[in-house]
C-alpha cells in the first residue's frame, strides 16, 4: 500500500508567479457595488427624522493574516502567513479623512439636511461618548486577521457594543449607545457611523482532517472589502434609555484591485524528503511510516503608496455612494 503525503501552497505560489487567480464565489467588482450589496432592511430607521448627523468615519486595514491546514492520517501540514508592508498609521488616517469628506459631500447631495459639526459636538450626548484612541488594533475571535482602525487626524474612534466582532466596546458596554441616543434626542436627527475595512489577501485552505491525502492553503493577493466587516450603522431615539439601532452589513466580498507586489519572504518545507519517500513507496522500497510533511511560507504584500491611496479612495467613494443611496431609499 502506498501511503502518499502531499502538501500544496496553491494560489499563493501562482500569485507570486503573476498568474491569474480564480475569482471567489459571489464576488462583486467595485463598479457593481451599490446599496443592494448590503443588508439594507435595518436602515429603514433613516425615515424616522429628516436630519442626518455623521458621528464619525472608521477606516480599518487588515495588516496581518494567516491560514493553516493539516491531515492526521497522512500527517501533512501547510501554513501561510501574510502581512502588509509599505503603509503607516498616518497614511491610513489621511485615507480616513478623505473618505469622511467624500461621504459628507455625497450625503449632502441627497438633499437631506446635515447637522452642522459644531451643533453635533455641542450636544449633551457628544460629551458623554467614550472614545478610543487611534490606532485601535483588533483581531476577531477565532480569526487570524489583525486589523488597524483609524479615524481622520485629530479625531478618535467611536465604537459601541453593536460593532462586534471589531469593537473596543464589550457586549454589555451600553454607555456609548445611550450617549448616541441622547445625541439623537438633542439633535432630532438620525445618526450615521460608517465602517470601511479593507483586506489585502483572500486566504483559503483544505482545513483540519483526520483523513485525506494532503493539506493545501492558498493566498489570493489584492485589495478586497470583506463582508460583515463593512457596514453602515444608524441610531435614532426619542428617549435616552431606548432607541433604534440598525446595521447594514456588506453581504459579499468586493474586489477593488491590485496596489502592490506579493513577495515571498520565507519558505521552510521538507518537500524533497517527502518526494523521495513517495518515490520509494511507489517502487515498494520505502521503509517505515514515512516523514511528516510540512510547509511554512511567509509573504508580504508590498504596496505602492500612491496606488494604494488611490485604490482606497475608489473603495470609499463606491461605499459612500451606496450609503447615500440608502438615504435616498428611505426618505423622512
Amino acid at each position: 500500500m502506498i501511503d502518499r503525503r502531499e502538501l500544496m501552497l496553491g494560489a499563493a505560489a501562482l500569485a507570486g508567479a503573476g498568474l491569474p487567480m480564480p475569482a471567489a464565489a459571489a464576488e462583486l467588482g467595485l463598479a457593481s457595488l451599490n446599496w443592494a450589496a448590503f443588508d439594507g432592511k435595518p436602515m429603514k430607521l433613516l425615515a424616522r427624522a429628516p436630519r442626518i448627523a455623521l458621528v464619525g468615519y472608521r477606516f480599518g486595514m487588515v495588516v496581518r493574516s494567516g491560514i493553516s491546514a493539516s491531515t492526521m492520517g497522512n500527517r501533512a501540514m501547510a501554513q501561510a502567513d501574510v502581512e502588509l508592508a509599505g503603509v503607516g498609521v498616518d497614511d491610513l488616517r489621511a485615507i480616513a479623512a478623505a473618505a469622511r469628506d467624500d461621504v459628507m459631500a455625497q450625503l449632502a447631495a441627497t438633499g437631506r439636511p446635515l447637522v452642522p459639526v459644531d451643533e453635533m459636538r455641542a450636544s449633551r450626548g457628544w460629551g458623554e461618548l467614550e472614545r478610543t484612541p487611534v490606532p485601535f488594533v483588533k483581531s476577531p475571535f477565532a480569526d487570524a486577521r489583525l486589523a488597524v482602525f483609524t479615524a481622520p487626524p485629530g479625531e478618535d474612534l467611536v465604537f459601541t457594543h453593536f460593532d462586534a466582532p471589531m469593537s473596543a466596546q464589550g457586549p454589555l458596554s451600553l454607555g456609548n449607545w445611550r450617549a448616541l441616543n441622547q445625541m439623537s434626542v438633542d439633535l432630532k436627527a438620525v445618526l450615521l457611523l460608517p465602517t470601511l475595512v479593507l483586506d489585502f489577501a483572500q486566504l483559503s485552505g483544505s482545513g483540519q482532517s483526520s483523513l485525506g491525502g494532503g493539506a493545501s492553503v492558498s493566498a489570493r493577493p489584492g485589495l478586497f472589502m470583506p463582508p460583515m466587516l463593512n457596514y453602515l450603522a444608524g441610531f435614532h431615539a426619542r428617549i435616552r434609555i431606548a432607541g433604534e439601532l440598525g446595521r447594514a452589513n456588506l453581504k459579499s466580498p468586493v474586489l477593488i484591485g491590485q496596489a502592490g507586489d506579493f513577495v515571498k519572504t520565507a519558505d521552510a518545507s521538507n518537500r524533497a524528503e517527502v518526494a523521495n519517500w513517495n518515490a520509494m513507496a511507489a517502487m515498494n522500497t520505502a521503509r517505515g511510516s514515512g516523514p511528516d510533511a510540512y510547509s511554512r511560507t511567509s509573504y508580504q504584500y508590498r504596496v505602492d503608496r500612491p496606488v494604494f491611496a488611490q485604490r482606497c479612495a475608489e473603495a470609499a467613494r463606491a461605499a459612500n455612494a451606496a450609503f447615500a443611496e440608502a438615504v435616498r431609499a428611505n426618505p423622512a
